[in-house]
């Protein structure tokens, strides 16, 4: 995790806009890859999903 001198204290943020470069499932893939549906499982993507909430809500918190 990052720390941002002075974006903790009272509650607002000191950004305007804040983009997110969050960990991806990779099933946009497949797309372009059909072979790969028969190894992807479901779970290998929510694994991801809390992480990529948490970065998600830590922006949002640093936002003004």
């Amino acid at each position: 995790m990052q720390i941002f001198p002075g974006a903790a204290g009272g509650g607002k943020g000191i950004f305007d806009r804040i983009i997110c470069d969050v960990p991806c499932s990779g099933d946009g893939t497949f797309r372009k890859y059909r072979d790969k549906w028969g190894h992807w499982q479901a779970h290998q993507g929510r694994q991801l999903h809390s992480l990529q909430l948490q970065i998600a809500l830590r922006a949002i918190a640093l936002l003004k």
